[in-house]
């Protein structure tokens, strides 16, 4: 990757060539400027200063080679700490934009250069201090229309998305380096350095991942769903009942709701749906064709979630093997206050009654969200890639160690273009392209 220069072909200034931008939106009472390729002792010289504390702001006269000076405050952030990895400058100066630009005269005068759109995140990008899909987190936050859109991409900024698929991509990789060491022993048929029911299974791990984030993305398009699932009396209308302050009917008799309930549950930094789905009623209870009804509706409720939650009971425990759902899922040991062990292991115990766990678990679900808040068109279809590509090798018979280790390397390096470890100058220029000047 060459950060000097967008693929498109327009030129950007080096990283070792003095640059400036503007990076706040005209009109404000002051205005910031970034510069960036000006060491310290080149600052202390222009504004007649002994030393420049780092990351200390000074408040003085910006000296105008013309003559007189402009009042500002100075920021000098050092590498590699700074946005950029790079010795950095902010300057801030009053809003005018007669002011502005003189200021900005000024510095050209100095020999600085005008840095174009996207160029200190781009350098955020080479020096390692930004992903790829941060980035277009941040670009996200920029073109913010509302505060909806905007804490959408603050979650994709804070880059959970990007972190797991880093780990994904790493799991491939180790992969494909197993498979490579076998390639020395191509003539022995029996060496193997991997295992390939193991490979297939951890394919099929990355392709549900993978799908997990896509549904968990067209989710939030609209409002995401959140699906309460389990037997029949597991708590799960009066924990429906305390999460959206709703009035669901709750009784002592297995399977009272029959029909799937829904209503509004606000989570720590969205909103999202919260459903009630029916009991699955145990054999013994005996189903009518209502309940089969409301069950079916349920089953269909899952495929569909965000989030699944688990609901259990000591009364009510879950059956061994659950349902096979596309989305994320956790498993929730409700009625914690009654002090009796569950039979299974849970992720969280809540009580309804008395509130404990609650606080946690709407964290928990929240975090389950922000990854994929929002998610760019261009990180769709590369998970949506990958995906596929796992699922064929999982799927079918392995082929040769040559071809497979060139399948795993190719998945691997869709992963890696969404976070921008392995990606072409054009898509960066792309990407870059569409930032304000200064960002």
């Amino acid at each position: 990757m060459d950060p000097s220069s967008f693929g498109s072909g327009q030129e950007v200034v080096s990283p070792g060539v003095p640059c400036y931008a503007c990076a706040s939106a005209p009109g404000g009472a002051r205005a910031l400027l970034r510069v960036a390729g000006i060491s310290r002792q080149t600052l202390e010289e222009w504004l007649g200063l002994s030393r420049i504390v780092p990351w200390r702001p000074f408040e003085g006269v910006w000296p105008l080679a013309s003559g007189g000076g402009v009042p500002m405050r100075l920021l000098w952030c050092p590498g590699p700490r700074s946005f950029t990895g790079d010795d950095l400058c902010e300057i801030t100066v009053p809003g005018s934009s007669a002011l502005i630009e003189v200021v900005q005269e000024d510095l050209q005068q100095r020999g600085l250069e005008q840095a174009q759109p996207g160029y200190f995140a781009r350098r955020a990008l080479a020096n390692g201090r930004l992903r790829l899909d941060q980035a277009e987190a941040l670009l996200a936050v920029v073109h913010a229309r509302d505060g909806s859109a905007a804490r959408r991409a603050v979650a994709l900024l804070r880059g959970g998305l990007g972190d797991e698929v880093a780990e994904l991509r790493q799991r491939l990789l180790h992969q494909r380096a197993l498979v490579e060491a076998g390639l020395d022993f191509m003539e022995e048929a029996d060496v193997r350095a991997y295992e390939p029911a193991a490979l297939q299974a951890e394919l099929r791990d990355v392709a549900g991942c993978c799908r997990r984030w896509l549904r968990a993305a067209a989710s939030q398009e609209h409002i995401p769903t959140v699906v309460l699932a389990g037997k029949a009396n597991a708590g799960k209308s009066a924990l429906f009942n305390v999460l959206t302050h709703g009035d669901a009917l709750v009784s002592d008799t297995p399977g009272t709701t029959r029909d799937w309930l829904d209503g509004a549950w606000q989570l720590p930094q969205r909103g999202c749906r919260l459903v009630d789905t029916a009991g699955w009623l145990d054999a013994h209870v005996g189903t009518t064709a209502l309940d089969q009804q409301a069950i079916a509706r349920g089953k269909a409720l899952l495929h569909g979630a965000a989030v699944v939650l688990w609901c259990s009971a000591p009364d009510a425990p879950l059956p061994q093997e659950l349902p096979d759902i596309p989305g994320p899922s956790l498993l929730v040991a409700n009625k914690s206050d009654l002090g009796i062990p569950h039979h299974q292991a849970p992720d969280i115990a809540v009580s309804a009654k008395t509130g404990a766990g609650l606080e946690e678990l709407a964290h928990i679900v929240d975090e389950y969200l922000a990854p994929v808040a929002g998610l760019p068109r261009r990180q769709h279809y590369l998970l949506q890639q990958a995906a596929e590509q796992c699922q064929v090798l999982s799927d079918r018979p392995l082929p040769d160690d040559v071809c497979l280790a060139a399948d795993l390397r190719s998945i691997a390096d869709l992963l890696g273009e969404l976070i921008g470890t392995v990606t072409s100058d054009e898509i960066l220029g792309t990407i870059f392209g569409q930032f304000c000047i200064g960002k």
